[in-house]
């Protein structure tokens, strides 16, 4: 019994786990910048698997020359129950090109939300 509980107590260590997460760290070190050129290698696009002389693929073909490949549309909705006034329609108006950075901010925040508990709870409670 003393043999599976010292063998246990390797890999649940105090220094074992410090060791897991400064692993985890040089890879991602390692290996992050390699993740960017995986958007060269993919194509994603409806022209990729469809046949050339179909509408939808000359559709996206007239679309790259108009919209960039990097921006992507989205739909915000705003509504109010008695009805939207002057005011916010104007609002609105004005914030439909800066719409990016909330939604950057919102990314981040709930990816700590999310990270946050589980790094706590595996690295500082023992």
């Amino acid at each position: 019994m003393n043999v599976v509980r010292a063998l246990a107590r390797i890999p649940s260590g105090r220094r074992t786990k410090w060791l897991v997460l400064v692993f985890w760290l040089l890879v991602v070190a390692a290996l992050g910048p390699l993740a960017g050129k995986l958007t060269n290698a993919e194509k994603n696009d409806a022209s990729a698997w469809l046949p050339a002389q179909a509408e939808s693929t000359k559709v996206v073909n007239l679309q790259a020359t108009f919209q960039s490949p990097n921006l992507f549309t989205g739909v915000v909705v705003y509504s109010r129950p008695s009805g939207l006034t002057a005011a916010d329609r104007a609002k609105a108006g004005a914030r439909g090109t800066t719409m990016v950075v909330p939604i950057a901010l919102l990314a981040v925040g709930l990816l700590t939300l999310l990270i946050f508990p589980i790094l706590y709870r595996t690295f500082l409670i023992h």
